[in-house]
């Protein structure tokens, strides 16, 4: 029976220190993402948060892309947004690749950057494009 009682009071614990973090990090304000939940002073939502974690992001590295917030902070929306997800159709219609989730987009975009340097495609700025573009107008004689 004492090993019941430490792990209730253990389960206790962890679910105050969760109450107490949410209510420090985690906030909804209909003027803010229309109500969406939100890490404290920010515009950053608990599903853009949840979604760059299952995505392969760590809380480190959203931490480097928002020093201004803790990894508690960021711990505390993977909770939030666990705890309550999303109801309802996604977001976007037919053939769109962004979903809910912020993070996925960003992820997509880092995976198509690793694509590109694995393959060894050249990438090349505008002006650079541009300046192709007029040099092959130019052997055409359209220039």
């Amino acid at each position: 029976m004492p090993d019941l009682v430490r792990l209730s009071a253990e389960s206790l614990r962890k679910a105050e220190k969760y109450r107490e973090n949410r209510d420090r990090y985690i906030t909804s304000n209909p003027d803010i993402l229309g109500g969406t939940p939100v890490i404290a002073g920010t515009r950053i939502s608990v599903y853009s948060v949840l979604g760059r974690l299952q995505d392969g992001d760590t809380a480190e590295d959203i931490a480097k892309d928002y020093p201004e917030i803790s990894e508690q902070a960021i711990e505390t929306a993977e909770l939030y947004a666990k705890a309550h997800p999303l109801r309802g159709r996604p977001s976007g219609g037919p053939g769109t690749t962004e979903s809910r989730s912020s993070g996925k987009r960003a992820v997509r975009l880092k995976s198509a950057e690793r694509s590109v340097e694995e393959r060894g495609w050249v990438t090349k700025t505008p002006e650079e494009l541009l300046d192709g573009f007029k040099e092959k107008a130019r052997r055409d004689g359209q220039l």
